[in-house]
């Protein structure tokens, strides 16, 4: 398998995957790692997903969290970004 490296832009994000606009042709079922460079110093957080939709380049992808660990880590990022979304609007 060759590694493909595109970027992206998220347009939601939950625990179970998110909403995302990717410059790049992929298919229902298609299994790729999201990384996420989270603001303010987080560590880098990698997740595998699924390709579950697609509209032209936009794509909804469902994570497949392998561990209880890594959906904790989802949950905390989230809530993180939420926090940040509800301080910049103050």
């Amino acid at each position: 398998m060759k590694t493909r490296v595109f970027r992206g832009r998220a347009l939601s994000l939950s625990n179970g995957g998110m909403g995302m606009f990717a410059s790049a042709e992929l298919r229902l079922g298609d299994q790729m790692a999201i990384e996420f460079t989270p603001p303010y110093s987080l560590p880098l957080l990698r997740l595998e997903a699924r390709i579950c939709n697609r509209t032209g380049y936009s794509y909804g992808a469902e994570f497949i969290a392998e561990s209880i660990r890594q959906r904790r880590e989802v949950t905390q990022f989230c809530q993180h970004l939420s926090s940040l979304v509800a301080s910049s609007m103050a």
